[in-house]
């Protein structure tokens, strides 16, 4: 495999990577009940050390925000289950 390929296919696979970084930073800030351009933050280097630990670490909102309801602790699995239901 030509060396150029290879790159092209790690490429689109990094592109892959940063856009389900970029949504899962943007649902974690929606839990914390901020904007998802918040996400963007993340190109800044020493800013995305500090970003990324907040993510990881504090806990979200405990009560309904304007994104939303809190989501339960096994509610994937309750939608799951009613979509059998039906």
């Amino acid at each position: 495999m030509d060396v150029v390929w290879l790159g092209l296919i790690f490429s689109i696979f990094n592109l892959f990577l940063v856009a389900v970084s970029l949504s899962v930073a943007v649902s974690r800030l929606h839990d914390f009940n901020r904007t998802g351009w918040w996400a963007l933050l993340i190109f800044i280097p020493n800013v995305k050390v500090i970003l990324t630990t907040m993510l990881l670490l504090v806990p979200g909102n405990k009560n309904k925000n304007k994104y939303g309801e809190v989501p339960g602790k096994y509610d994937i699995f309750i939608v799951k289950e009613r979509e059998r239901s039906k």
